[in-house]
C-alpha cells in the first residue's frame, strides 16, 4: 500500500515480494544442503556406514526448496499487489 502511494505499479509489488521468497528458497536450499552434507558425512564417521552424496540430488533438493518458497510467495505477493494505498495508511 505504501509503494502504491508513491507511484509503484500492483506488478513491480509483486515481483517484490516473489524476488524475496526466491531469495530464501535459494539460501534455504544452500543451508539445507550443507545441514545434509554434514549429517550424512557424521553418520558416516559414526557408524561406519558408506553413504554417498550425490550432487544431483542436492541440486533437484535445492531446486525444490526454491519452487516451493516462490509458490508460497505468491500468496502474499497478490496480497500486497491487491492493497489500496489509503487503506494501508488508514490501517497502519
Amino acid at each position: 500500500g505504501i509503494r502504491r502511494a508513491l507511484g509503484h505499479s500492483r506488478g513491480t509489488i509483486a515481483m517484490q515480494f516473489l524476488f524475496e521468497a526466491l531469495v530464501v528458497g535459494v539460501l534455504g536450499g544452500i543451508i539445507g544442503a550443507a545441514a545434509g552434507a554434514a549429517v550424512v558425512w557424521l553418520t558416516s564417521e559414526m557408524r561406519g556406514y558408506v553413504m554417498v552424496l550425490s550432487v544431483p540430488s542436492l541440486v533437484g533438493w535445492g531446486m525444490l526448496s526454491v519452487a516451493v518458497a516462490v509458490v508460497a510467495g505468491l500468496y502474499p505477493s497478490t496480497k500486497a499487489a491487491r492493497l489500496e494505498p489509503l487503506e494501508t495508511l488508514r490501517l497502519g
